[in-house]
């Protein structure tokens, strides 16, 4: 047995192309299926019976880039990090976590989706903001 252990064979570019994109459309998949079809092809413009070919291996349906777009805005934000990952992995960059917003943003973009709700929110707005001192 030696003091250095066998580093990862490198099978060529080829075949990290196919390891990354398989890894990213497993996550595009599970997004799908977290969202459901009848929201995904809402919000896709895919007609319901095409989506589910689209992530069958062989089917001969191609995944449409702007429906990656479409389907990342409906997933959780760890199934969107693990389908951005791989590609910006292979693309020789690496992902980092959000910043913390601060207090301020954090209040601006509370006010912003409470006035967002029309007269319910602006009136859940003026009890909150009454409340305070």
């Amino acid at each position: 047995m030696t003091a250095n252990p066998q580093t990862n064979l490198d099978f060529g570019r080829g075949y990290r192309l196919d390891d990354e994109f398989r890894k990213s459309m497993h996550a595009l998949k599970d997004a799908y299926d977290a969202a459901g079809n009848l929201v995904v092809a809402g919000a896709t413009g895919i007609k319901e019976y095409d989506l589910p070919k689209m992530f069958e291996p062989g089917s001969g349906r191609h995944l449409r880039y702007k429906a990656v777009f479409a389907i990342g805005a409906l997933a959780s934000l760890e199934l969107r990090r693990r389908a951005l990952e791989p590609l910006a992995r292979y693309w020789g960059f690496g992902l980092c976590q959000p910043k913390p917003m601060t207090a301020e943003e954090r209040a601006a973009r509370c006010e912003m989706a409470l006035r967002s709700l029309g007269p319910v929110g602006e009136q859940a707005l003026m009890r909150a903001l009454e409340a305070l001192p």
